[in-house]
């Protein structure tokens, strides 16, 4: 197998892999579609078997697919840490992939990127949004470098760096600012707005509706924090944050914070794969945002 593997045809199962498409994948890397194919068709017969189904509208992986697919990524990101092993110029260069939630991206990470791209104007960020098993599955696949959830996950394939402490709270408009402390019969009117079922934060207003006795309620979904704010203080319905994303509002008393009969801690940390070889960029990356949000000699929960 390792004969017929060269980088070309592992960037090829790359950019079918994630566009899901061989001519979108032809037009990503400047080929034409059946030069995709003859090197797909290298790598299934390396495989003795199919990678990607042909579907009337694009491709999906096989199973065998699946399979290969971090073998492939980690191909590729050790060969670019070889490159800048071998060949670096001495300048901090090169691209930091990460995936973090929407709302501690908005919140928390805005003024630790002006500074870290102030330092190191010539280091790419890539960034994306998801939630915890999104960013998870993910890392183990090799295909970020890091990831930032609210929680620790339990996966000792992982490394856990510790960065926010954090509490998730009921937000709610203001008409409900009075509400008991003992009587939650208020909730039974009210809907529930989230980023949809994926998200921690909906699972935990699951869980504090489930504590109080209380079956499904209405649910509305969006995928912007700023969106879900909006509907919160527009007396739409009431929402499971973070308190860090909504102080300011709480301080201008656009929203309030209501009780409930239990806390439901958050704490965020970055995490990455514990096999991953990082280089240059990612490793300062890691340092600069453990230095921002804690102490400088935090160290990986093991």
């Amino acid at each position: 197998m390792i004969d017929k593997l060269d980088g070309r045809i592992v960037q090829t199962f790359i950019a079918v892999w994630e566009e899901r498409s061989i001519s979108r994948a032809a037009d990503r890397l400047g080929y034409v579609q059946s030069t995709v194919t003859f090197q797909l068709k290298t790598l299934e017969d390396a495989f003795g078997g199919k990678l990607f189904e042909r579907l009337p509208r694009g491709v999906e992986p096989t199973a065998a697919g699946i399979k290969a697919a971090p073998f492939f990524y980690r191909f590729v990101q050790l060969g670019e840490v070889m490159q800048e092993a071998m060949f670096g110029s001495g300048e901090m260069d090169g691209e930091v992939r990460i995936r973090l939630l929407e709302s501690f991206c908005v919140t928390h990470i805005p003024s630790f990127f002006q500074q870290f791209l102030l330092d190191y104007p010539r280091i790419k960020i890539r960034m994306e949004t998801g939630f915890q098993q999104d960013i998870i599955d993910e890392l183990l696949r090799h295909r970020l470098d890091f990831g930032i959830v609210p929680s620790k996950p339990d996966d000792e394939r992982l490394l856990y760096y510790p960065l926010v402490a954090d509490e998730l709270v009921c937000a709610a408009p203001r008409r409900l600012a009075e509400a008991s402390h003992t009587d939650y019969s208020w909730l039974e009117r009210e809907t529930v707005i989230s980023f949809g079922g994926r998200c921690l934060y909906h699972t935990a207003a699951a869980q504090a509706l489930a504590r109080l006795g209380m079956g499904p309620v209405d649910q509305l979904e969006f995928a912007s924090l700023e969106m879900i704010k909006q509907m919160v203080a527009e007396g739409m319905g009431v929402a499971m944050l973070p308190i860090s994303a909504i102080r300011d509002e709480l301080e201008r008393g656009e929203l309030c914070a209501l009780p409930l009969d239990s806390r439901y801690p958050l704490q965020h940390g970055l995490i990455m794969h514990r096999d991953r070889e990082l280089g240059g960029a990612a490793t300062r990356f890691r340092d600069a945002l453990i230095g921002w949000f804690g102490p400088a000699e935090a160290e990986a929960d093991m």
